[in-house]
């Protein structure tokens, strides 16, 4: 984000090597694999990645997580955007917006989030990603 790519891409590996303990520790994990998904995209292994992802989304639903699926949910979209999938990032996202956001960062259906993290930049200029951004808006922004 800061355009140190090479540093990026050493801060992933060595988070990658820590979250990759954690879902071989827990593989019911749902949170821990969405955020090594992410880590997986941040690295450019792509379609590892993807899978990752839709894997947690499958073990955190809304059905058995509530909040926490939001989180997971918002890491498949994010996932999605990094490898340049802006259209199933957009619908990710576009069925987050009626649910509540969860308790823990790095991405969540909120605002706020929406707005200023970084994580979102490759759906800035996507007029349904600010659609999606100002039906979060609080009610004097709109």
């Amino acid at each position: 984000m800061r355009g140190d790519k090479k540093g990026a891409q050493a801060a992933f590996a060595a988070a990658r090597l820590e979250v990759e303990k954690a879902v071989s520790a827990d593989a019911s994990d749902g949170r821990a694999l969405s955020l090594l998904a992410m880590i997986d995209a941040g690295l450019g292994r792509q379609e590892q990645a993807v899978q990752e992802a839709e894997q947690a989304c499958d073990l955190v639903t809304f059905e058995n997580s509530g909040p926490s699926a939001s989180i997971v949910c918002c890491n498949l979209a994010v996932v999605y955007a990094w490898n340049g999938q802006v259209d199933l990032a957009i619908s990710a996202l576009d069925s987050l917006v009626t649910r509540p956001a969860g308790t823990n960062l790095p991405a969540q259906p909120t605002y706020g989030d929406f707005r200023r993290n970084p994580l979102w930049d490759p759906l800035r200029d996507d007029a349904r990603f600010t659609a999606i951004m100002q039906r979060l808006a609080p009610v004097a922004s709109r």
